[in-house]
């Protein structure tokens, strides 16, 4: 290191934090926070400690990280007497006997919080110092528009990802694929495509991860040399982040970044946009990053699990139509689908198996950290050897079955455990139902994990660990939210036996399943436990959106609506997805009903559903959406008709207008409602009606490509003596720009 500090620095200070943690086995249970405290001091500190072999510090900087390195050493030395204070080594064994009678809870606590404000004080340490490595990367840009167009090109480079994944992978991991003859020759022959399939669960993102790793050690200093990389995800597989235009633009961001350097090409697309707030078209991005491409000498792509991508051919044929003429050179993995294996035939093929030693290395390592099996030594040889001869090249099996060992105290019932999982069918399924009898059988929380794993499986979106905090707190029938009911996040996830986990996105803390195996389980088989997850779940969100707190109405300003949504996290979520989950599984409609009456409660909605936050130049929240919706206004948004037949029963508000003069009748024909647009039809709508928008409700429709609705509108507003069909193609070609054939009509 450049500044003075030797390796031994830290190296001293994560073996005394190990140290202090082995003394813990067999300590109360208060002390199992601090030891899992000590275990993140241990991981931040390495994590500083490889950050800054690559950083040079100034003298500041070099101040402040002395500073909490000397906080950290009192901090564990502190730890270190209380240990002494409170237990003794009995003798001829390594063996600490504690005094729990005099143990002080208090003390404790305050050691804790002391781990806690050092492991926190190393992580924003360690966040200036991945902006000093951004800026350094980007230093030789030509100027500050050079970092506002990477910025405007794509805001996700999938680098948070990659840190996470790197992280959970084991020292001397996947060294076989990077030993193998066919990556060898993919790194150095140009234009090759290495296709790298697996079985679920065989440890592909892990391999990913090293291989992008291993081209970022290789090509650190070369700017000849660009890299990117883009990490598919089920969760994903409907959103803006899985469409090529985005991944295009993913990819060009980060090859410019590793690249350090910006091209004409691109700055000219940027220029012509944004001054527009336009989004390029698929074929100005693939000029670009064929501009991107020709200015360097060799460009690796890698992309991790194609199949969770909801139309992977469009991103293939771009980056094989690139390899044509330049030296592109492409990595990916997959599940063995058959149209994905045949996208690669001919081409070199490594499938990625997880290795006996690599699995063997991880339940090594897993097991020292597991409370119960970490104090039974002598069993770990043969627990390893029995999952592997079970898992068969399945990553997530081994872990699954690692985890259902967990609540075993006794040697015999571990033993016991191992037999069945050598003797069952290997399947996922298998696996997964071993682990929901676990559930099932903690009577005390048995309907918490039930009710998360609820969420988890049948959110629109993955949710953030406070959103989650949130929903799970909600008390039907209160009119106001208790922060007393939250459940810690911790809890949480470990009442679930390892079935969720967090991960970063961006710039958010998310809650999701562990494998999408996972996801597809639970989609069939959670009804077998919660038979109705989706009513659970729009019975919450109605309710959370029903608080007092909403009965103001919709906030004037930024700030005050800044602050709505950090005092109610699951405020956004709750109002722009109620309906999708009523309309799965309808709600009490009681319940709906009283919300839908108050106006002010469904202002406060509808603002929340359509507020979007601002450039990241400016942050601010646009408020220039429509205001004063009633409740017809969202049922006709999310097309409940059901509901919507009942409002009607109840006063005549067709007519009835937010603040853009929209009727609910214009927002069921924008969104292509067409059991709503009927329903209004038949209460005797015109269907030529024009409101103050002066857009009638077929372009209103053409707008989002609503074929269906267009056709529903022309049945019901059909010119007498004009036959059928000419009448389409008149009110239709304009809105196609005389292309008519294409959506389907003769």
């Amino acid at each position: 290191m450049s500044f003075g500090f030797g390796v031994g620095d830290f190296i001293a200070i994560i073996n005394q934090a190990s140290k202090l943690r082995k003394a813990f086995v067999g300590a109360p249970s208060q002390c199992k926070e601090l030891s899992d405290e000590l275990r993140s001091l241990q991981s931040v500190i390495h994590d500083v400690d490889v950050d800054l072999s690559t950083t040079e510090l100034n003298s500041h900087q070099r101040d402040d990280l002395t500073a909490i390195t000397k906080c950290c050493r009192d901090t564990l030395t502190d730890i270190e007497n209380v240990i002494k204070k409170y237990s003794a080594k009995e003798s001829h064994s390594i063996r600490r006997i504690w005094r729990r009678a005099t143990w002080d809870p208090d003390e404790l606590r305050h050691l804790r919080d002391r781990v806690c404000v050092n492991v926190g004080n190393l992580n924003a340490f360690n966040g200036k110092l991945a902006r000093i490595q951004i800026s350094d990367v980007l230093m030789n840009m030509s100027d500050e528009q050079d970092q506002m167009c990477l910025d405007w090109l794509s805001s996700t480079d999938y680098a948070t990802q990659q840190g996470e994944y790197s992280s959970l992978r084991q020292p001397g991991s996947g060294q076989w694929f990077l030993d193998s003859q066919l990556f060898h020759e993919w790194i150095k022959v140009p234009q090759q495509t290495l296709f790298c399939p697996g079985i679920p669960g065989a440890g592909k993102t892990i391999i990913v991860s090293t291989v992008i790793d291993e081209l970022n050690n290789m090509y650190r200093d070369n700017p000849e040399v660009g890299i990117a990389y883009i990490y598919c995800d089920f969760q994903y597989i409907y959103h803006e982040r899985q469409k090529v235009n985005f991944l295009l633009a993913c990819i060009i961001r980060q090859l410019l970044q590793s690249m350090q350097k910006m091209t004409p090409g691109v700055l000219k697309m940027f220029n012509n946009h944004k001054s527009k707030g336009t989004r390029p078209s698929t074929k100005e991005l693939s000029e670009a990053l064929l501009s991107v491409t020709k200015a360097a000498q060799q460009v690796f792509i890698i992309i991790d699990a194609l199949d969770e991508l909801n139309d992977s051919k469009k991103i293939l044929d771009e980056i094989f139509d690139l390899q044509v003429g330049e030296k592109v050179s492409l990595l990916a993995t997959a599940r063995f689908i058959p149209d994905i294996v045949a996208r690669f035939q001919g081409m070199p093929l490594l499938e990625i198996q997880a290795s006996r030693d690599d699995v063997s290395n991880y339940l090594s390592t897993s097991l020292e950290a597991m409370p119960y099996l970490s104090r039974k030594p002598g069993l770990h040889p043969e627990i390893i050897k029995g999952i592997c001869d079970a898992v068969d090249g399945m990553f997530l099996l081994a872990r699954l079955y690692l985890n259902s060992l967990s609540g075993k105290l006794s040697p015999k019932a571990i033993r016991t455990e191992l037999r069945k999982l050598t003797n069952g069918s290997q399947t996922y399924d298998d696996a997964y139902d071993n682990t929901m009898q676990r559930i099932i059988d903690q009577k005390a929380v048995q309907t918490m994990a039930l009710h998360v794993l609820a969420w988890v499986t049948c959110a629109k979106r993955p949710l953030t660990a406070t959103e989650l905090q949130h929903a799970l707190a909600v008390e039907l029938g209160e009119p106001h939210f208790d922060e007393d009911n939250l459940s810690d996040i911790e809890d949480l996830i470990s009442i679930c036996a390892g079935l969720i986990t967090t991960t970063v996105d961006g710039t958010r803390n998310v809650i999701r399943l562990v494998h999408y195996t996972a996801q597809e389980y639970f989609e069939h088989k959670l009804v077998c436990w919660l038979p109705e997850p989706q009513q659970t779940i729009g019975t919450a969100c109605i309710t959370y959106i029903s608080y007092e707190a909403f009965g103001t109405g919709s906030c004037l300003s930024d700030a005050e609506f800044e602050e709505r949504l950090e005092k109610y996290p699951l405020y956004t979520y709750a109002a722009r997805n109620w309906g999708y989950h009523v309309h799965d599984e309808p709600v009490a409609d009681t319940l709906l009903l009283v919300f839908l009456l108050d106006q002010s409660k469904t202002d406060a909605c509808g603002q929340a559903v359509f507020a979007q936050k601002g450039y990241v130049s400016h942050g601010d929240y646009s408020l220039d959406v429509p205001l004063g919706m009633t409740g017809l206004h969202l049922v006709a948004y999310f097309g409940l008709a059901e509901m919507a037949k009942v409002l009607l029963e109840r006063r005549d508000w067709l007519s009835v207008t937010d603040s853009l003069d929209k009727t609910p009748f214009e927002w069921a024909a924008t969104r292509g409602q067409d059991e709503i647009v009927k329903l209004f039809l038949d209460r005797g709508i015109d269907a030529n009606y024009r409101g103050l928008g002066c857009r009638s409700p077929i372009a209103l429709a053409a707008s989002g490509g609503w074929i269906s609705t267009i056709e529903l509108l022309l049945d019901y507003g059909v010119e007498k003596g004009v036959p059928r069909q000419i009448q389409k193609m008149k009110s239709i070609e304009p809105l196609f720009g005389g292309q008519w054939r294409w959506i389907g009509l003769k």
